[in-house]
């Protein structure tokens, strides 16, 4: 499955609690000892400090809503890899706008009718998912490379996808798909 660059570590909200109490009781016991050192330095430190690791500890995790999009995101590429003209129906919207890397434009009945041809989808490897729910409305922007085969003979698309997903009573649907050409084609 898909995972949002926005992860949180888990466990780490147990870890923060214990740091932030130790901090805390360092700031008092400084606090008591003023002539160790100059308190206003000793007090721009700690803020400092602690507003480091809050921002270095303290990472959204990712919403319900952003797992359910990457999970139907998922959905879609299996659909695709298997040629599930079923799955294709329910994860696609009607109103679907698919763009290629070299500007062909599909809609939703070209889309299921190319996976079902003469091409394979053999793997779609994701890396660098970023994902940003508004509402109903889930951006995912993603580089993939795409192996396919067709005719006997394997190539590998590199390019920069930004999926645009809508929330509605059969759950999240594909509406739009914009694709960007990282690099040329490879062929294995």
């Amino acid at each position: 499955m898909l995972s949002a660059t926005t992860t949180a570590r888990r466990g780490d909200e147990g870890v923060y609690r214990q740091i932030t109490h130790t901090l805390w009781s360092i700031v008092y016991l400084l606090g008591e000892c003023k002539w160790v050192c100059d308190y206003g330095v000793m007090t721009k430190w700690i803020v400092a400090l602690l507003s480091g690791l809050t921002l270095a500890v303290a990472q959204p995790a990712p919403s319900a809503a952003a797992k359910e999009v990457l999970a139907a995101s998922d959905a879609l590429k299996q659909a695709m890899m298997k040629k599930d003209a079923a799955a294709l129906q329910k994860l696609l919207h009607e109103d679907l706008t698919y763009s290629h890397s070299n500007a062909r434009l599909q809609d939703k009945a070209d889309v299921v009718k190319v996976t079902m041809g003469n091409t394979t989808i053999e793997a779609m490897d994701f890396s660098d998912v970023t994902v940003r729910v508004y509402g109903a409305t889930a951006l995912i922007r993603a580089n993939v490379d795409i192996r396919n085969s067709t005719g006997g003979k394997s190539t590998t698309s590199h390019i920069n996808v930004l999926f645009v997903w809508l929330k509605g009573p059969g759950g999240w649907q594909l509406v739009g798909r914009q694709a960007t050409q990282v690099s040329p084609p490879t062929t294995p």
